[in-house]
């Protein structure tokens, strides 16, 4: 099982978090995430695991976004293995970001991470600011997703 080999690697959890400088990264395990409300035979085994994983993001973009971190690490940036969003087609890009990006954008936006970084695609892309399928104004009225 995945999750067993990784819990080895990591010595715990696959997520986890650091700082860097200015920057605080916070690492997620997407494979768990990206299985939430499938029928996939995965989805029961990582459905714990996605749960934990989504309490402890949540809680590690509430302790980024004090006044005290934020004076220390002011640039939050949120790595994941899977996309969120990306233009090639394959399952990758459609069915699996859209369910990656219902359950995650909410909590980028909402804890206004600065970028969100991926691989799992293997091309080069790079986008503006994006909220739910769209292009972010740059006037800085709205809300708006990471990059």
């Amino acid at each position: 099982e995945e999750l067993e080999i990784y819990q080895l690697l990591f010595a715990g959890n696959p997520w986890y978090s650091f700082t860097a400088g200015h920057v605080k990264f916070i690492v997620l395990w997407t494979d768990a995430i990206v299985d939430l409300g499938t029928a996939t035979p995965k989805w029961q085994l990582h459905q714990a695991a996605a749960a934990r994983q989504l309490r402890w993001l949540e809680k590690q973009l509430q302790l980024a976004n004090t006044f005290e971190a934020k004076s220390q690490q002011p640039w939050v940036v949120v790595v994941g293995h899977r996309p969120i969003y990306c233009s090639v087609l394959r399952p990758t890009c459609s069915s699996e970001a859209a369910r990656l990006r219902s359950v995650l954008e909410p909590l980028l936006v909402k804890y206004k991470v600065d970028l969100y970084l991926s691989s799992q695609v293997h091309v080069y892309e790079r986008t503006f600011r994006v909220l739910n399928g769209s292009v972010c104004t740059m006037d800085g009225t709205a809300e708006c997703g990471p990059v």
